[in-house]
């Protein structure tokens, strides 16, 4: 028997993952979403009872209003932090939770200590070329940038939620059936795509525990998560689903590449899901992966690209069932069959630090300074205060992701940079900017536009625009200038 004092396994590993996410906090490589997602807070920080949109100057039901940054907000009240440290604070929080959440759900598989210690690397590095850093994908590129983002928070407790329901197929009572649909509602408002992926794990781990379910608990739990998601009062969680569809061009980068990237941990993978199939046809995670891919080879087939999202589900259950079936073989009778393929395994973990170390190194790097986010466009930011809105060539990639930055110190838009299909004119909003940016719109009705969004500041990244209403015109990096208008 192992003396107390010897912690388990994953202690080390997941206390390792918990200091590197502190670090993440600390020199804050910020980029992506996250100036979104710090405006969300920022919005939520100074009007907790009717945030605005967190883009433009429109109070509509936002879904980024979740209860994770409706709490985020809280704590901005309380401490007076800006949205940007809030969620700093909030990093190394959420990967605890996702450390937690992935230990619960690999010891539903695996008895032993070693499987969930084997677990995490192989979440983080079990990838193959140019793993996204898209929010809900976990790995080692990514996870410094996405740590604190809501999709992060909506994972670890799908990961609870399954350990959840597995016991409670073990133990159902009404109870724990209600309190699991409640989970569910819960994951379902912070992140839609990711509840998603839950129901379809849910699925999966009922389908080996199909004889002992009665569907009046599972119709309740259903009740339940819908009561959840209709009570919620910041946004409208069915209308974020209907308007999915509308997010299928921005995710069609996720089916490039498929075969580079999916494709090495997915044969790593086979060995593993064939030793479990072997033992019971209904496996869980076999289960978990064959579900999810028939959903991702649906959106590949009818061009629904948003479906691409269910990457994730297969690459987790693929990823815990290698650490689980590794550490069953390597104590095994077939231990040379098993250390070769440890040793495949490893290589692969290996090779993908080899592609993906470029963020960890730039956090791990403590020597070199790490451009602070607030700093980053501070030649603007400096000028434009909080909650103004600034008129820029949305059209144009650059100043697209300048954009989506300044939404993080408060700047805020005619029409949004980032997609926003719960915005009732959004495609006006798209037109009006255009239109307010081209150089044969009369003067008459550049003004009324000018006037209708209360445009005080322009981005002239180019240098070339004109505005005779200029009463400031501020110097930037290259051609650009930033104009302040009377």
């Amino acid at each position: 028997m192992r003396p107390a004092l010897v912690p388990a396994p994953y202690l080390p590993v997941a206390a390792g993952g918990f200091l590197f996410a502190c670090l993440v906090a600390y020199r804050a490589p910020w980029a992506g979403d996250f100036g979104l997602h710090a405006a969300v807070v920022d919005e939520l920080r100074q009007h907790l009872w009717r945030p605005a949109d967190p883009m433009v100057r429109a109070h509509t039901g936002n879904p980024y209003n979740t209860p994770y940054t409706v709490l985020l907000g809280l704590v901005g009240l309380l401490t007076g932090l800006s949205g940007v440290d809030t969620l700093r604070l909030a990093a190394p929080v959420c990967f605890a939770l996702l450390l937690f959440g992935l230990h619960r759900f690999v010891r539903v598989f695996s008895a032993s200590p070693w499987a969930p210690a084997v677990a995490l690397p192989m979440v983080l590095l079990l990838w193959g070329e140019a793993a996204p850093t898209w929010s809900g994908f976990v790995n080692l590129a990514g996870l410094p940038l996405i740590v604190a983002y809501p999709s992060t928070v909506a994972l670890a407790l799908t990961l609870c939620w399954w350990a959840y329901l597995w016991h409670t197929f073990d133990r159902p009572t009404p109870g724990r059936w209600a309190a699991a649909g409640g989970f569910l509602g819960v994951v379902a408002i912070v992140h839609p795509f990711t509840a998603v992926a839950a129901v379809l794990g849910a699925v999966a781990l009922a389908l080996s525990r199909l004889r002992s379910l009665r569907p009046v608990p599972v119709l309740a739990a259903v009740a339940v998560a819908a009561a959840v998601v209709l009570a919620w009062p910041y946004s409208n969680v069915i209308e974020v689903a209907l308007a999915a569809g509308d997010l299928d061009g921005v995710h069609r980068p996720l089916y490039s590449g498929v075969l580079r990237t999916y494709g090495p941990p997915l044969l790593l993978g086979l060995p593993a899901l064939v030793l479990r199939l072997r033992r019971d046809p209904l496996d869980p995670l076999a289960a978990m992966v064959a579900l999810a891919l028939a959903v991702v080879g649906a959106g590949w087939v009818s061009g629904h690209w948003a479906l691409g999202r269910m990457w994730p589900v297969v690459l987790i259950a693929v990823q815990v069932a290698v650490a689980v079936e590794l550490v069953a073989a390597l104590r095994g009778r077939f231990r040379v069959l098993a250390g070769a393929w440890t040793v495949l395994v490893v290589a692969a973990c290996c090779w993908s630090v080899h592609l993906q170390h470029a963020n960890a190194l730039a956090v791990a790097r403590v020597d070199k300074p790490v451009t602070a986010f607030a700093d980053r466009h501070s030649w603007i930011t400096g000028r434009v205060g909080a909650g103004e809105v600034l008129l820029l060539d949305l059209d144009a990639e650059d100043t697209l992701w300048t954009a989506r930055d300044l939404l993080g110190s408060g700047v805020r838009f005619v029409a949004p940079p980032w997609p926003d299909p719960t915005l009732p004119d959004a495609a006006r909003r798209r037109a009006d900017n255009r239109e307010l940016l081209a150089a044969g719109t009369a003067e008459d009705r550049r003004h009324e536009l000018l006037t209708r969004y209360d445009v005080r500041w322009v981005l002239d990244s180019a240098g070339t625009l004109s505005w005779p209403v200029a009463l400031e015109t501020v110097a930037g990096p290259g051609p650009a200038r930033l104009i302040r208008l009377g």
